[in-house]
């Protein structure tokens, strides 16, 4: 009884166990032991974003793309973080994604006009970050300007003390 399968389970349990008796820094060590490595992708994910981690949630999301490029729930839970973090392009880059796909096969037509304003929601969400992101970027380009002009002038004020003080 037993054998490679029924390891993973038991494993997948564990993880499930312990992160339910809030013992996240356990959970996450026990999830060496899954061998599919999206499923091990998606609960360090769902672990280090619960432990407020973001920057490593997104992390082990990436990893996981990289791996399966199409996992829909990796790209929104990659979508959701990369928002948290201010990350609007990388955000739209993933909800872009997770938009292209199809939804599953026999996907009732309820279930599709749900899936359908979850990514709509997660892709606005991207969009506005990804706004704020632009806007600060360009005010920090303006208020870089603004220092070299006042840097450019106190220069040139210097420079005439010292040919009037001559």
């Amino acid at each position: 009884p037993g054998g490679p399968a029924a390891l993973a389970s038991d494993t997948r349990e564990e993880v499930s166990a312990l992160f339910s008796e809030g013992r996240l820094g356990d959970a996450f060590a026990a999830t060496e032991g899954i061998e599919d490595p999206t499923l091990k992708a998606e609960w360090r994910f769902h672990l280090l974003y619960n432990a407020g981690d973001y920057p490593g949630a997104l992390g082990a999301a990436r990893n996981g793309l990289a791996g399966a490029p199409e996992h829909a729930g990796l790209l929104a839970n990659a979508t959701r973080c990369a928002s948290v973090l201010g990350l609007g392009q990388e955000a739209l880059v993933w909800a872009a994604q997770l938009e292209s796909l199809p939804g599953p096969e026999g996907e009732t037509e309820a279930t599709a006009r749900a899936r359908e304003e979850q990514v709509g929601a997660l892709l606005d969400e991207a969009r506005r970050i990804a706004d704020l992101e632009a806007a600060g970027a360009a005010g920090e380009a303006l208020a870089l300007r603004v220092a070299m002009g006042g840097l450019v002038l106190a220069l040139g004020a210097l420079l005439l003390l010292a040919r009037v003080s001559r």
